[in-house]
């Protein structure tokens, strides 16, 4: 699990130096001054080298220094916080119906063995396991609000 979690912060860290430009001319805007950019470049640590850079990224996140948010400059440990309850809210959501609507057609399975509910209900489980929950969430999101 550890080193899943550093392999894929290292790939992020690397898929951000690879977005062309300077991230402190995206964040000032085209109209800033080159002193401006170099400032604010050497504020986060841009003018460092790379590895210096990457063990400085992989120590703020074992530290849970996230950084700050660029649309509203807070921290992004309490942006992550402050949406905590929603996401959670909607994973309890899902637990629940999830549990209600297998149980129920595990109940409906096991009264009514090789019949077409059993059936129904085992290609149902097949495919609830099998796809990717991805390609589901698009599913339901076409199913429930656009159509």
């Amino acid at each position: 699990m550890v080193p899943l979690l550093l392999g894929v912060l290292v790939m992020v860290f690397f898929m951000l130096r690879l977005i062309p430009g300077s991230p402190a001319r995206r964040i000032l805007g085209e109209y800033a001054t080159p002193e401006a950019v170099a400032e604010l470049e050497h504020q986060l640590g841009l003018d460092q080298p790379l590895h210096v850079q990457l063990v400085d990224f992989l120590t703020d996140y074992l530290r849970g220094d996230f950084g700050r948010s660029l649309r509203n400059r807070r921290p992004v440990f309490k942006e992550i916080l402050r949406e905590l309850p929603y996401t959670v809210e909607l994973a309890l959501g899902g637990l629940l119906l999830g549990t209600v609507f297998g149980v129920s057609m595990g109940i409906l399975s096991a009264i009514r063995p090789n019949s077409w509910i059993d059936s129904l209900a085992r290609v149902v489980a097949l495919l609830g396991v099998s796809m990717p929950v991805y390609w589901s969430a698009i599913l339901l999101i076409l199913a429930f609000c656009i159509y």
